[in-house]
């Protein structure tokens, strides 16, 4: 280990022992789905990269993939991913010069588009179905299905009780 590596490592060490140790039941809840989403995201990334694909990208077309009972415009796309109108536009040109989404004109209204996924992204969703499901069992590795059911459960109500923010 060269003397920068060692630096390094004794600042961090010096860090940690100012901190009190890790209790995480006074942890607040808002931190801890945080790091639970970035752990996800940063593993996610890491494999979709393999088919140059980001989980930006992903979620739009799993979004796509779910809606699929109805077109999908580029304004619900952007309020489902919560994300800003010029951002889902820029997503959604990168996906399509990826060629795994295609809009096509919406027959009501001449300013608006719907999406449709294309046979290279339902493929795609295809080949990484695999490898979301082994995360899902990851993620609840341990725990009894009235637990996973619950769990479920109590993420839903978190989620219904965020909802005006």
């Amino acid at each position: 280990m060269d003397n920068s590596a060692n630096e390094k490592s004794s600042k961090e060490a010096s860090l940690r022992a100012k901190w009190p140790k890790r209790d995480p039941s006074k942890e607040p809840l808002g931190h801890k789905f945080k790091h639970i989403q970035e752990k996800i995201i940063k593993h996610l990334n890491e494999q979709l990269s393999k088919d140059d694909i980001t989980f930006s990208q992903m979620s739009a077309l799993l979004y796509l993939y779910f809606n699929n009972q109805h077109p999908v415009s580029m304004k619900e796309l952007s309020f489902a991913l919560q994300i800003k109108h010029p951002t889902a536009v820029g997503l959604i040109n990168r996906l399509e010069d990826k060629q795994m989404v295609r809009r096509y004109q919406n027959p009501d209204d001449n300013r608006s588009s719907f999406l449709e996924l294309t046979d290279k992204s339902r493929e795609l969703l295809a080949r990484n179905k695999e490898y979301h499901d082994h995360m899902d069992e990851d993620l609840i590795k341990g725990f009894s299905k009235e637990e996973i059911f619950k769990l479920r459960e109590y993420l839903d109500r978190v989620y219904e009780n965020m909802k005006d923010y």
